[in-house]
């Protein structure tokens, strides 16, 4: 059973780090508010709880992940916790994706990448011209 089920290891290692659970729990709550019972919540409220607990995820991380790495440098943590906050913010648009009709997540996602395009090309620019 190990041996088929030993691809698992690793993702039970970066789940706390990579899955917001209390932003998730929130997000779920919304959800079952407006399918399950057809109420209307407040999404400001909603979102508050959203970014405080993602906010709260990412710092708790952050301090895990810097306790973890020895060394000056600290190359592992700065790549690590870029991949965690992305990870983050694509799940969090997902949630946002499926709590309100007019959230897009290719949109966001097409958003994020032209605007991450102007930006390296502006860095490019300014290194090499």
């Amino acid at each position: 059973m190990r041996f088929l089920f030993g691809f698992f290891s690793p993702l039970v290692k970066v789940a706390p780090y990579l899955l917001p659970i209390y932003s998730i729990l929130v997000i779920s709550c919304f959800l079952i508010l407006k399918l399950a019972f057809s109420l209307n919540p407040g999404a400001n409220i909603f979102l508050f709880f959203i970014s405080s607990s993602l906010t709260f995820h990412l710092v708790i991380t952050a301090e895990e992940l810097r306790d973890k790495e020895v060394g000056l440098a600290r190359a592992n943590y700065f790549f690590g916790f870029t991949i965690i906050y992305l990870v983050n913010i694509l799940m969090l648009a997902a949630g946002l994706h499926f709590m309100f009709d007019k959230f897009s997540f290719l949109e966001f996602l097409s958003q994020a990448g032209s605007g991450s395009l102007v930006i390296y090309q502006n860095i490019f620019r300014q290194l090499f011209a």
